[in-house]
């Protein structure tokens, strides 16, 4: 697994490829730019679910596994959230 610091300059050129300001690449994921700095810096990891959000937001250049998060971790937190996302969809309806 890769460390919190390869995972944020993984992050970092990421963005600057993409050609997205911290304001843009934050605000896409619902965090402040402050958090999305100490992301790339390696001070802070994001939460799992702002990880998924970040994998999605890059198209899989920035997998969840990057910050250190566990396999079965993993698939039962997207189980959580597509349930979450069912109910919400179904209580709006």
């Amino acid at each position: 697994m890769e460390s919190t610091q390869s995972a944020g300059d993984r992050l970092k050129k990421w963005r600057t490829a993409a050609g997205r300001t911290l304001v843009a690449a934050a605000s896409a994921i619902g965090v402040t730019h402050s958090t999305w700095c100490e992301w790339e810096s390696g001070n802070r990891s994001p939460s799992l679910e702002k990880a998924l959000a970040v994998e999605a937001l890059t198209e899989g250049h920035m997998p969840v596994e990057a910050w250190g998060f566990n396999a079965s971790v993993i698939q039962t937190m997207t189980h959580v959230l597509a349930a979450r996302e069912r109910n919400l969809t179904s209580t709006a309806a």
